[in-house]
């Protein structure tokens, strides 16, 4: 086998490059203030309720969009569909909040 030999100067950028995960973390978050401010916020599922279609027309209502997914591969007898919100305020009084709660200002606990 023949040794190859590595450029000294590349071979001195590697001798002083590092890789530490909370380094790129904070820089892929903005800053070590939103990654602190990230992991200190409560996620997860909020379930809710909210009405979607009008009464009489049965058409979405204004920032709701409903639709079917189409045909999907052995599996047709269940009816399947996407539901998305487009600038949609849920009022805080349609939230289930049993095991989380939305205060007032907006944060989650």
């Amino acid at each position: 086998m023949v040794a190859t030999k590595v450029n000294e100067d590349l071979q001195r950028e590697r001798e002083k490059c590092g890789f530490s995960v909370e380094e790129l973390t904070h820089f892929l978050d903005g800053g070590t203030h939103f990654t602190e401010s990230r992991r200190n916020m409560a996620c997860g599922i909020q379930p809710f309720m909210v009405q979607i279609r009008d009464e009489e027309t049965h058409m979405p209502l204004p920032g709701i969009k409903v639709g079917e997914i189409g045909a999907k591969l052995g599996f047709n007898t269940v009816n399947n569909g996407f539901l998305g919100f487009d600038k949609h305020r849920i009022p805080r009084d349609r939230m289930l909040m049993k095991n989380s709660q939305v205060l007032k200002g907006g944060d989650r606990q």
